[in-house]
């Protein structure tokens, strides 16, 4: 799918709200914002760079290829290296740019912000289930193959649009289900630095020192290690 023009809603209240319009700009090598009449009646700026005024506001400076910029606020929502290889890899849209990228990172990314395909309905991109604790193991394993560029089965590309293509960074990582809550499973890959495990101790001395509330925990997985720290309330990193 393609998509020149796309609908921002704000997440961050009982119901989805809607905020503007999306468009493509730049020879797609940006993306625009115009806020709606309803937002700018009642809504409140994103970012310092997206004010309340009714223009199509543009991301400033120079853009190119491998440097395209959703404007203000917009351009973090988009994935990071990790999601966008998964997008890349399992969606395959026809053409990517940062609309496709926007738009198949989904519905569960991290912030209040969400892109739909209608600007009166919430219609985002819908993933399959997130995976099961129990798929851990499972999804380790299609993490690896990502990495490495190989052939995914249909099962394992199912498994890993659950969950792995909505998240910032540049590490492996993807959200999983743990008794009906959201975690987030970090993976370490054998490199020559633990960064899961550096942070689960980082989160754990915070713990101790009474500075986090966050809930983390760790588990051995052949070959990974998942580790730990939370983004914001009620989502966990396991």
């Amino acid at each position: 799918m393609r998509f020149d023009d796309l609908f921002l809603w704000y997440l961050g209240n009982d119901e989805p709200r809607y905020v503007g319009v999306l468009k493509l700009v730049a020879a797609g090598k940006g993306v625009s914002l115009h806020y709606d009449a309803g937002w700018l009646a009642s809504g409140f700026a994103l970012s310092e760079d997206l004010p309340l005024v009714d223009i199509e506001l543009l991301p400033a400076g120079r853009l190119s290829v491998n440097a395209a910029r959703a404007v203000g606020a917009i351009d973090d929502a988009r994935p990071d290296r990790w999601g966008e290889k998964v997008i890349r890899f399992v969606d395959k849209p026809k053409r990517v740019s940062l609309m496709e990228l926007l738009y198949y990172a989904g519905d569960d990314r991290f912030g209040a912000l969400g892109v739909s395909t209608s600007a009166t309905d919430y219609l985002p991109r819908t993933g399959g289930p997130l995976p099961r604790l129990e798929q851990a193991q499972a999804l380790s394993e299609v993490v690896a193959k990502v990495e490495a560029g190989e052939a995914l089965t249909a099962l394992e590309a199912k498994i890993i649009q659950g969950g792995g293509s909505p998240l910032g960074g540049a590490k492996p990582k993807a959200l999983i289900n743990i008794d009906g809550e959201q975690w987030v499973i970090k993976f370490f890959n054998n490199e020559y630095v633990d960064a899961p495990l550096i942070e689960h101790a980082t989160m754990t001395l915070a713990a101790k020192a009474d500075s986090c509330q966050r809930r983390f925990k760790t588990d051995p997985l052949s070959g990974f290690l998942a580790g730990v720290k939370l983004t914001h309330p009620g989502l966990q990193f396991f």
